[in-house]
């Protein structure tokens, strides 16, 4: 027997009682969109990817005061 044509149901995102893993992101992105658990994750790899390629370079070194942050970022700017 033909399955019929219809419009598909939008997905209806429930809100979390707690943070939401990885997997289970994964899980429900995969059953609202119809992809593979293993298509979501190499979108997100992709994803990951471009904004890394797009951000600048940060540094994650922690500074002990505002003021120090504005005196090293003078230092690497030449000031």
């Amino acid at each position: 027997m033909a399955k019929t044509v219809g419009k598909k149901k939008p997905f209806k995102a429930t809100p979390a009682t707690k943070r939401r893993s990885r997997g289970d992101t994964v899980k429900q992105i995969a059953l609202g969109t119809e992809l593979k658990p293993r298509q979501v994750k190499e979108v997100f790899e992709a994803l990951a990817a471009l904004i890394a390629a797009d951000l600048p370079v940060v540094s994650f070194q922690e500074s002990k005061s505002a003021l120090e942050e504005v005196y090293l970022s003078q230092i690497s700017r030449g000031d």
